[in-house]
């Protein structure tokens, strides 16, 4: 039998297998939080390395990794003599009753959890199995107890955001009848965006790193996968941007960027002068407030239009974030925030996928994505095609994506319809959204 992990380092208590690194960044700051140690794999391979070196009693994978699936890791564990770790499974492909019955009789499966998944219930969970740190095991919750709060949770979203629809229309309608300007329909608050107020708000559960080629779109879907609520503030060394979510969605954004002010406006008109506008602007900058604020304090947005404006900013906001590939960010988890939030109407895999198509070079996306990697379907994918704005070609470049097919001979094929840059922005964001994943060879 191979020797246990030989160091004089802490014990390991957890072993996190999960190849996006925004994702893994999230659960491994809660599991710290919680005085668990953590250690981070992004593939098969090297969470077996990590097993044998440190043998942690706990390990939480996720089944679609590249290169092999969590499977692989499973089978490995068990043809080798080695103490077998209780598992709790992370997925959004794999989420047939079968496969977890398969699973189970190969090891044992402490939890199992289907993205978008709870991710206090998950830590919750890791905890309550580790102990009181004496390295005791103790019983977990079913794991559908889980499903049914996260089911829970989504119909009392849903009526939230029904419900916040419907005052949206109310408002737009005493407007019509009295003739004037409404109330604002939400308290949004103010907006300030100076670094010593922002990081007030993160003072807690904090999380830091440098913002690269891939950052952006991982982290917005590792948010959303962890239904996670907090901020993300943005730095460059010109600009500063922060983002909004509740429950894993972005629910609002600000930037201190007068591009994005204006530009939300050129695309929604409003009736708006150019006077006006530019008058609105100045407010803005010397109040580092949001010009939909000014707009309607000045009597020149009605309730219903300033909420469409501050939609269009937040999109327009966060489009821009996907051209950033330098600079840092700090994440705050479950941070209160005075702005309250407003339904983008937008389904995060769109959002996604759009800000990769429009945003991403084709240098920038080869240096992500290998020519020679096969793409295929997953399984089970964790969006519904319909939800995903897929072109004509762009849905067939979908269907040929087989597994027999290298990105660099369905670029080829797709030369003319849709060009290499937009074939490559396809499968990267769709690989991404776990639509796509690549089989080892």
């Amino acid at each position: 039998m191979p020797e246990g992990p030989q160091t004089n380092e802490r014990p390991k208590d957890v072993l996190l297998v999960e190849d996006n690194r925004a994702l893994a960044g999230l659960l491994c700051g809660l599991l710290a939080a919680r005085g668990l140690a953590c250690i981070v794999a992004h593939s098969a391979r090297a969470a077996l390395d990590l097993y044998h070196r440190h043998q942690p009693p706990i390990v939480v994978l996720d089944l679609l990794l590249p290169g092999a699936t969590g499977h692989r890791f499973i089978e490995r564990l068990r043809s080798e003599d080695l103490r077998l770790p209780a598992v709790f499974v992370i997925t959004g492909v794999f989420t047939e009753a079968s496969e977890r019955e398969r699973l189970s009789a190969a090891i044992p499966i402490s939890g199992w959890f289907e993205k978008p998944f709870d991710t206090e219930a998950l830590v919750r969970a890791v905890a309550r199995l580790r102990g009181d740190g004496d390295g005791r095991l103790e019983e977990v919750s079913a794991p559908h107890e889980v499903a049914e709060r996260e089911a829970s949770e989504r119909e009392a979203a849903e009526r939230e955001a029904a419900e916040r629809e419907a005052a949206e229309r109310e408002a737009a309608e005493r407007e019509a009848v009295r003739g004037g300007p409404a109330e604002p329909v939400f308290d949004l608050g103010s907006a300030d965006l100076s670094s010593e107020l922002t990081s007030l708000g993160l003072q807690t559960n904090l999380r830091s790193g440098v913002v690269g080629p891939s950052l952006v779109p991982e982290i917005l879907y590792a948010f959303f996968i962890a239904k996670e609520t907090g901020e993300i503030v943005f730095e460059s060394e010109h600009a500063r941007k922060v983002v909004y979510f509740r429950g894993g969605t972005p629910v609002f954004a600000i930037s201190d960027q007068d591009e994005d002010r204006r530009e939300a406006i050129d695309r929604r008109s409003f009736g708006l002068t150019t006077q006006e506008i530019e008058d609105a602007l100045k407010i803005a900058q010397g109040t580092q407030r949001m010009i939909g604020d000014v707009l309607a304090e000045l009597g020149l947005l009605d309730a219903s239009r300033h909420m469409e404006l501050l939609r269009e900013q937040t999109r327009v906001i966060l489009r821009s974030l996907f051209t950033w590939v330098d600079g840092h960010y700090v994440v705050g988890f479950n941070v209160s925030s005075t702005i309250d939030h407003i339904n983008l109407k937008e389904h995060l895999g769109a959002l996604i996928l759009n800000g990769i198509r429009d945003a991403f070079s084709l240098d920038r996306l080869r240096s992500l994505l290998p020519e020679s990697a096969c793409p295929l379907p997953s399984p089970s994918p964790p969006f519904e095609l319909a939800e995903l704005p897929l072109s004509d070609a762009e849905a067939w470049l979908l269907v040929q994506a087989t597994g027999t097919r290298s990105v660099g001979r369905l670029a080829f094929m797709l030369r003319d319809r849709l060009g290499e840059r937009q074939v490559y922005a396809v499968l990267y964001a769709l690989l991404l959204l776990g639509v796509l994943w690549v089989e080892a060879p």
